[in-house]
């Protein structure tokens, strides 16, 4: 089984690298064990999901502001391959294959199944352009087509379209200042004098129809066992996951800026944004529960600031849910939700082009591994995530007790370079939590990771 998955891992390998991202900018990879799906049963349950999750399948007016919903059936494709070759042979068609962006008619996803002899599993794809919804919103159509497949009788309701900003913003907050001048004047100042932190390519602007970045993914899982051992050490530390991932992002850039040859000059800060759309993971909780709650509240830029070498991890957490605490209080999030948009538009320049980098908070999903007899035993994605501008975007989600962790980044070599070092040592600091001491300072950080790189 071992030489299969790595015959896998070569496809996808070569997926990634030859994927054309003007024509699709997601696609989600799932490996099933188990019978070979059944055609008339499939296009069944992909019509059910697609009724279902109808607020998926969206086109986005002028302003940008508004969902409108399309009409039509997701196409479905069923393979048989019998070697790598004729594996990549449709992957190059479906990698050339163009979802209609702007169209009512016509769907803006495909569901495609390779049944690969070689590997005695299914290849299941979903292609999805990020117009209709996130790479995580992935995880959730395949999680509805193969309980769909498997239990047509037991298919949920349809959700609820998806409502413009201002609806959820009263939603989540009843009257909201949308003209909070004193919140725009502070963005307007801080985004002007700023200066980059990270060693960061911004690749020329394409001058098309086209206004997504070109983008690419790096991903990264810590292990249910080991993430458990995590959640146990947040509970000692009365900290939250997400704080501790915060504080593991701002070690991990100070570590890559050492490296570069850039001083750290004290008190060090780090400009970026929080999506603190989860509220309950980053303050009130110690640990994610397993309950989804998609409250809309906003993007808030980070103040804090790592005072010195001595600071440690888990205080420096603290301070962080702290300032997290502070921000959801008095609604800064949601404000600056609303400004960042008045900011484009009076500015007339992206409001990603001014940050280093965004730490999406992407939510807990229902899904599971087990539908009948068959079994997801992998999960891949591959395609464009960021919006045109989003230098580095850090995303988070949470599947069958695994932490999940995606790094996307405009693409240039520069940028891959410093994309895969941070996550790498992100991941690794988080897996380390459970055996550091209390008393862990971002100068022994520093330190361990020279001496690794100097070995």
């Amino acid at each position: 089984m071992t030489n299969a998955n790595e015959k896998l891992e070569r496809a996808l390998g070569w997926m990634e690298r030859n994927f054309v991202r003007d024509s699709i900018s997601i696609v989600a990879i799932a490996k099933l064990e188990g019978p070979e799906l059944e055609m008339p049963r499939l296009e069944a349950a992909v019509a059910a999901t697609q009724r279902r999750h109808a607020n998926l399948r969206v086109n986005l007016n002028a302003d940008a502001t508004h969902f409108v919903g399309v009409s039509g059936a997701a196409p479905v494709s069923v393979y048989t391959v019998s070697d790598e070759t004729v594996l990549h042979s449709q992957l190059r068609r479906l990698q050339h294959a163009t979802l209609p962006l702007f169209s009512k008619l016509l769907p803006l996803w495909r569901i495609d199944s390779f049944r690969a002899k070689f590997i005695h599993a299914t290849v299941f794809c979903i292609s999805i352009h990020h117009a209709v919804a996130d790479g995580t919103s992935v995880y959730v159509l395949l999680n509805d087509i193969l309980s769909a497949y498997t239990s047509p009788d037991s298919i949920s309701p349809p959700l609820p379209f998806l409502a413009d900003v201002a609806s959820l913003s009263a939603q989540a907050f009843g009257p909201n200042l949308l003209d909070d001048d004193a919140v725009l004047n502070k963005l307007i100042a801080a985004r002007k004098t700023w200066k980059a932190t990270l060693p960061t390519e911004i690749p020329p602007v394409q001058h098309d129809h086209d206004t997504r970045a070109k983008n690419a993914f790096f991903l990264r899982d810590i292990p249910a066992d080991v993430f458990a051992q995590v959640l146990q050490r947040c509970h000692q530390e009365r900290i939250t996951v997400g704080m501790l991932l915060l504080a593991a992002l701002h070690f991990s850039v100070a570590r890559i800026v050492s490296s570069k040859g850039q001083q750290l000059v004290f008190p060090w800060y780090f400009p970026h944004d929080t999506d603190v759309n989860l509220r309950r993971r980053f303050t009130d909780a110690m640990d994610f529960g397993h309950d989804y709650v998609g409250l809309l509240i906003g993007m808030m830029p980070t103040d804090l600031v790592v005072e010195s070498k001595e600071d440690t991890l888990f205080d420096f957490a603290r301070r962080m849910g702290g300032w997290l605490r502070e921000g959801l209080a008095t609604k800064l999030a949601h404000k600056f939700h609303v400004v960042n948009q008045r900011y484009d538009v009076e500015v007339g320049v992206p409001a990603t082009r001014t940050t280093d980098l965004n730490f999406s908070n992407v939510g807990v999903y229902p899904f599971k591994t087990e539908h009948g007899d068959l079994v997801v035993t992998e999960f891949h994605e591959v395609g464009a995530w960021c919006p045109a501008g989003g230098t580095h975007i850090f995303l988070i989600n949470t599947v069958n007790g695994r932490l999940c962790c995606s790094w996307v980044y405009e693409e240039s070599t520069g940028n891959a370079n410093v994309a895969k070092e941070l996550l790498d040592s992100v991941v690794d600091l988080l897996e380390h939590v459970p055996q550091l001491a209390a008393g862990f300072t971002l100068d022994e950080f520093l330190n361990i990771n020279q001496r690794i790189a100097a070995e």
